[in-house]
């Protein structure tokens, strides 16, 4: 009668936290939906992105308190306009003090001011570009290269950060704390698959241990082959993917 009456317990506990449990997962569920519904609405791509979002804003409501946005983007505006008519007030006002060969001569230092800063901006531009085809052609290279190696995905996108393609952290702002840590969260995700992917091509024979004659495990024990540099790195990290 005990035995009986204990499974019975068992039974109503284990049915109460199967109960619990799909109400946790239901609420879950909800949650998500409703954070998914307003990334979506406004445009964001992670909760990450949204709170930054979220405290960029607040700073701002913060500096500006209960004062209309839009009266002050239009303050802003009449005082550009009026700093523009009191320097050519003041542009007149030269004009006058000055012989006509002076006025010339300013004008042309001004003029050759204004060409100079064309000139930087144009430069700067036409080195951004350069940069950005110099990358391209980087990119599309290892990308190349990588593709002849019979990789999976998760190799190839491992192996292309390696190598600096798709890497964040190129791009990535280093004074914004949510950005790192997604960043970094991400990579120690895409880090795990990649391992998880070495495993289970094991698992499956599709790769082996490579065998290591004396000489190497000598090397290896003695600590004579030692990695110290970035290029070197990539040496060996290419002599690994070709033997596999």
């Amino acid at each position: 009668m005990n035995d009986e009456v204990k499974d019975e317990e068992i039974k109503d506990a284990t049915q109460k936290v199967i109960v619990e449990d799909k109400e946790v997962k239901a609420e879950e569920t909800a949650a998500t939906s409703v954070i998914d519904s307003v990334l979506e609405e406004y445009g964001h791509e992670s909760v990450e992105d949204f709170i930054e979002e979220y405290k960029t804003s607040k700073e701002l409501r913060d500096q500006v308190g209960d004062a209309d946005i839009s009266k002050l983007m239009g303050a802003q505006q009449e005082l550009e306009r009026i700093h523009a008519y009191w320097a050519e007030q003041e542009a007149l006002a030269k004009e006058k003090d000055e012989l006509p060969e002076e006025t010339i001569e300013r004008l042309k230092q001004e003029k050759k001011a204004q060409e100079l800063e064309y000139k930087r901006s144009f430069e700067e531009i036409a080195n951004r570009e350069k940069n950005d085809k110099v990358v391209e052609a980087y990119c599309s290279e290892i990308n190349s290269i990588l593709g002849k190696e019979g990789l999976s995905k998760s190799e190839k996108d491992f192996a292309n950060k390696f190598f600096g393609v798709n890497n964040p952290f190129n791009e990535i702002d280093i004074s914004n704390k949510v950005a790192i840590q997604k960043m970094v969260k991400d990579g120690l995700k895409g880090f795990k698959e990649f391992k998880l992917q070495i495993i289970d091509d094991y698992r499956k024979g599709k790769i082996e241990v490579p065998e290591m004659s004396e000489s190497d495990q000598t090397s290896v024990t003695s600590g004579e082959k030692k990695i110290k540099s970035i290029k070197k790195a990539s040496e060996v990290f290419a002599e690994m993917l070709s033997k596999k």
